[in-house]
């Protein structure tokens, strides 16, 4: 599922057995800082089931310290991610 907004678009993929996992969010350079990605975040609270996995990672750019207290900011925990689980990616964030 893609949820969009002005300049920012957030991807999100629901798991079978529940819950989703947060792809990304991601927001044109030039409009960052304005609160859209926080926009985007409630988006996806609204519209996902929990629990909502993702992978904090500086991959894609951005400081991994700044991303991972915007996450916090919406109730997201470390989470230690067990063969077992059956998320269809690597994740060390949860919302539960």
């Amino acid at each position: 599922m893609t949820i969009k907004f002005a300049h920012g678009k957030a991807y999100v993929e629901k798991m079978r057995g529940g819950g989703c996992f947060l792809i990304s969010i991601t927001v044109e350079e030039k409009y960052r800082n304005n609160g859209i990605g926080k926009k985007l975040m409630n988006s996806v609270l609204k519209k996902c089931d929990r629990p909502i996995y993702l992978l904090c990672t500086e991959e894609l750019g951005g400081e991994i310290s700044r991303l991972k207290a915007f996450y916090e900011n919406f109730g997201f925990i470390p989470y230690k991610q067990k063969r077992s689980d059956g998320l269809p990616y690597n994740a060390n964030m949860v919302l539960y």
